[in-house]
């Protein structure tokens, strides 16, 4: 963390005309992860912005000077064993340039502050195991690693599922 003063920095809820710096910011994520590095921006509308979605995916954005500078894209969840509600973080991206100066942890601190002000009582996410600095950062908040497995199943493979036991 650098030792300099704090950025300035304030907190708010994505629109559309944010769409072209999210997806600058999810294509740093995604280069730093090894994965396609190019983020759509029609991604990123539909998600945020269709009028019909599956999920209420948000983005809150930590601006400096005008400049959005880091986003946390998250959803509401449900957590069945406590009967309780909070936030799934998808994604926490702090430009390259603005990095290890506490825009992360401010940005996580806010989007704390407005989950406990709408009620919500925890804050959950995955982080791939091989992305060392993202680990870190998360422990560094406080957050307890939970020992689970974690599996997914893409559309091709449920569609797959599903024909072969209709047969």
């Amino acid at each position: 963390m650098s030792t300099s003063a704090p950025l300035a920095l304030t907190f708010r809820a994505a629109t559309p005309s944010d769409i072209p710096v999210i997806a600058d910011l999810l294509t740093q994520l995604n280069r730093a992860e090894g994965k396609p590095d190019f983020m759509e921006e029609e991604t990123i509308r539909h998600g945020l912005f269709a009028p019909v979605r599956r999920v209420d995916l948000r983005a809150l954005l930590a601006v400096h000077e005008g400049v959005c500078v880091g986003v946390a894209l998250y959803y509401v969840g449900y957590d069945i064993p406590t009967a309780s509600d909070g936030y799934h973080l998808g994604d926490l991206v702090v430009d390259a340039g603005y990095r290890r100066q506490g825009v992360g942890r401010a940005l996580f601190t806010a989007l704390a502050k407005q989950n406990l002000d709408e009620g919500g009582e925890w804050i959950a996410l995955t982080a791939l195991t091989r992305n060392a600095p993202a680990n870190a950062f998360y422990k560094l908040l406080g957050m307890t690693q939970v020992a689970v497995n974690f599996f997914a199943v893409g559309k091709h493979t449920l569609a797959g599922l599903i024909a072969s036991d209709t047969k």
